[in-house]
């Protein structure tokens, strides 16, 4: 997944330029062995919806653990969401990319 960025000189398109995160290279283990200590690995990112999935994708989690488009300001309601289904949460911050 990336982000795609739309460049104009004078109000005229002049191109694009497409961005993304690179994935650490131990993040996709480090997910494998949470999984495999009976912990559920949940992203919770700013990034839109289909770069989060293509990511999640890539590091070996379920596209049903991502929340997508979550602004800094509403992390810790998500927290609390997860907490209320009965989960213990930890949270850590840009571990993946």
């Amino acid at each position: 997944g990336c982000s795609v960025i739309l460049v104009a000189f004078n109000g005229n398109l002049a191109g694009t330029v497409a961005i993304a995160d690179e994935i650490k290279p131990t993040a996709k283990a480090a997910v494998s062995v949470l999984h495999d200590m009976g912990i559920d690995v949940w992203m919770v990112t700013g990034d839109h919806v289909t770069t989060a999935t293509a990511i999640a994708e890539q590091i070996g989690l379920s596209e049903s653990h991502v929340m997508a488009g979550v602004l800094p300001k509403h992390k810790a309601d998500k927290v609390i969401e997860l907490q209320e289904a009965g989960g213990v949460v930890a949270m850590v911050g840009d571990g993946i990319n």
